[in-house]
């Protein structure tokens, strides 16, 4: 049996699993520019940004070219948290040297407009903020479109991580000043590939590392150093994979599957107000080890998140579901659970 409820690495398609069955193309070939195109275009579709730069790295590698345009900006920022991936954002802000406030608030709970505004309104310097769209170290969507209205108003430029928000359900990113996304997680290819998306091409210049410098990515075409054309190619094939009407529909039918069983049992799950569509977070009774249910779990070839640290000091695991699962696969992790009665997880 192999399930996959992992945020990452996700389930992949038959099909974007052999585009490692090619050979490697130069990234200086005509193949591999056309290969790049392709890719940057349908994530431009798909979220509507005006630019992609896409880079060789992880989605916190995207995010530390985000800090760095940031750090070019005059005044100050504000930066959102509510959850593991948001306090990141704030250690990456410091490690890079921005001036900000962290507005930083429980893990799941729902960012208050009204309190944010305030603090727009009593500095006057922030000129960006820098937030979290799926917090899913706990499984909260945090819905950027309020966020994006108030820095309208007030002539702050907004930037988002949209890591794991990419390819879960529609994200209007055409007013959005920096994005982050990844070729993993909801898109469904191999990690590998980060992007960022914006709504401008005139990147900041200035004292940046090269591996983290938009500007020069950009005068360079995009393509200033050695990238994988198999992992393109994988993304560019998961990109055409999206169908955002009919998988949103079939990721929240699992999850309400999944929920069903769930509240059936009396299994606790931890409630938060904004829950995205395709996460469960399940919290175990005291006396009961997450991390001993998960490494069981794993034997048998069902893998769930509860290995990083936030989910196993809080005695946490969760499921993500993406297009590629399966209903018989939410079934057969029910059935596990029947079958684990009476072992000791403790």
């Amino acid at each position: 049996m192999k399930i996959n409820f992992l945020t990452g690495p996700v389930s992949i398609s038959d099909a974007v699993r052999d585009c490692f069955a090619q050979l490697p193309v130069s990234h200086r070939s005509e193949v591999f520019t056309a290969l790049m195109a392709a890719a940057k275009s349908r994530i431009q579709s798909l979220t509507r940004a005006q630019g992609a730069i896409l880079m060789s790295g992880s989605g916190t590698l995207a995010n530390e070219a985000i800090a760095c345009q940031l750090k070019q900006l005059p005044g100050k920022g504000l930066i959102l948290a509510n959850g593991e991936f948001g306090q990141r954002l704030v250690r990456q802000a410091e490690q890079t040297g921005l001036q900000f406030t962290a507005h930083a608030i429980a893990y799941g709970e729902a960012f208050d407009s009204a309190a944010i505004e305030k603090q727009l309104q009593a500095a006057p310097e922030i000129s960006w903020l820098w937030m979290v769209v799926h917090e899913t170290s706990v499984g909260t969507w945090n819905d950027h479109e309020p966020i994006l209205s108030l820095c309208e108003s007030y002539k702050v430029k907004l930037a988002l991580d949209g890591v794991s928000a990419i390819g879960i359900q529609d994200l209007d990113l055409s007013k959005v000043y920096l994005a982050s996304g990844v070729s993993g997680k909801a898109i469904a290819a191999y990690p590998g590939i980060c992007f960022v998306m914006s709504d401008h091409s005139d990147f900041a210049v200035g004292n940046i590392p090269v591996y983290l410098d938009l500007h020069y990515y950009q005068a360079c075409g995009g393509i200033p150093f050695t990238i994988n054309s198999n992992l393109v190619a994988a993304l560019d094939l998961a990109l055409s994979e999206i169908n955002l009407s009919v998988d949103t529909q079939h990721m929240a039918a699992l999850k309400a599957h999944m929920l069903d069983y769930l509240q059936q049992e009396n299994i606790s799950i931890v409630n938060i107000i904004n829950p995205s569509l395709n996460m469960i977070t399940l919290q175990l009774p005291p006396g009961y080890s997450s991390e001993r249910v998960g490494d069981c779990l794993a034997a048998e070839g069902i893998s769930v998140g509860y290995k990083s640290k936030y989910l196993i000091e809080r005695n946490w695991l969760q499921l993500f579901f993406t297009r590629n699962n399966r209903i018989e696969e939410v079934e057969g992790f029910i059935g596990r659970l029947e079958e684990s009665r009476g072992i000791d997880f403790k």
